[in-house]
């Protein structure tokens, strides 16, 4: 049996840097019930820079409610990313449409139109 004294997520919270407090409580309860070994193997994907996989890692560990709220805020930001790539797709197919415009009027000219 260990001597080491199990943290509280408050305990944890007090821990953090202050910026990063908030999070404790998504993330905190996964490494509180993670042993020295888990955490070591999450560490390792970090440095050799698997982190989807540690991603995944973290994300597996949590419970059913931790998960569903994870993917939602996943949904919300992938909502936006793509809302933002279809303005910038609108932007090229306008940009690519007036060069095609351009592109005709000098072909009509060159041609006699």
């Amino acid at each position: 049996m260990s001597d080491t004294p199990k943290l509280t997520l408050s305990d944890l919270a007090d821990k953090v840097p202050a910026p990063f407090a908030p999070w404790v409580a998504d993330y905190g309860p996964v490494f509180l019930k993670w042993t020295a070994e888990d955490f070591k193997r999450w560490l390792e994907l970090l440095i050799s820079g698997d982190w989807q996989e540690a991603y995944g890692q973290l994300v597996n560990s949590m419970d059913h409610a931790g998960r569903i709220s994870e993917w939602g805020k996943i949904n919300a930001e992938l909502k936006t990313v793509n809302a933002d790539n279809a303005a910038r797709m609108d932007i090229q197919r306008q940009a690519a449409l007036t060069f095609l415009k351009i592109a005709l009027a000098i072909g009509l000219a060159a041609f006699g139109f």
